[in-house]
């Protein structure tokens, strides 16, 4: 018997993201800062932010690495703060998906990410709508990362997912196309376009008999 459910992104997702924001004010405390320079403060990280999203090092030598390289004059405490405070939870994102848990109380939810543990530990504080979510599978605990394979494979052993039975919701491209190879159904979200997910949710569904 099909066992439908959901699978869910985070970032652009259930929260919109902006690590300029972050970046902008730790400027005044960083010392490779010049004026009007996030690009160039993000720049630096970039070696060091995937590796730490795919649990290739932990939350403390990150921390230490982006101390490094920023020169940043305040505590692991304050850049931590700064680290995090780059998200804006999706209002309408969580609405719509309480008013489906409403009406479909038992149907699984779970979260697929690219995420390391300082932004996970933030969200599941400052984002009402993990909340919602039956755990998931986040890219620094499984060593695997999107649009590969793997990550995918870990999400469907661990959740006991049927990929024709479930919706993968995901902002970026090539994420879409990689679950849409391996048999899930899908939505490319737009945060600008939030009734476009709602008709595809009412369609998926309709197709699955949970109307």
């Amino acid at each position: 018997m099909a066992r439908p459910a959901l699978l869910c992104d985070i970032g652009k997702v259930l929260a919109d993201f902006d690590f300029n924001r972050a970046a902008s004010a730790a400027a005044p405390r960083c010392r490779a800062a010049t004026e009007g320079s996030s690009a160039e403060l993000n720049a630096l990280l970039e070696d060091i932010k995937l590796p730490y999203e795919n649990g290739d090092m932990d939350d403390e030598t990150f921390l230490t690495g982006a101390k490094t390289r920023l020169g940043f004059e305040g505590s692991r405490t304050e850049l931590t703060a700064l680290w995090c405070d780059i998200f804006t939870p999706n209002a309408a994102m969580e609405q719509s998906l309480r008013a489906l848990k409403q009406r479909h109380p038992a149907l699984p939810m779970h979260l697929l990410s690219n995420t390391a543990g300082l932004h996970l530990a933030h969200l599941q504080e400052h984002c009402p709508a993990l909340s919602l979510f039956d755990g998931g599978v986040f890219s620094h605990l499984a060593k695997a990362s999107k649009p590969g394979q793997r990550i995918f494979e870990i999400a469907i052993e661990q959740c006991q997912l049927e990929p024709a039975h479930t919706l993968f919701i995901d902002d970026l491209p090539a994420n879409i196309a990689t679950a849409k190879a391996m048999g899930f159904a899908v939505h490319h979200y737009d945060l600008h376009n939030h009734q476009a997910f709602e008709h595809r949710l009412e369609q998926w569904l309709r197709d699955e008999d949970l109307t």
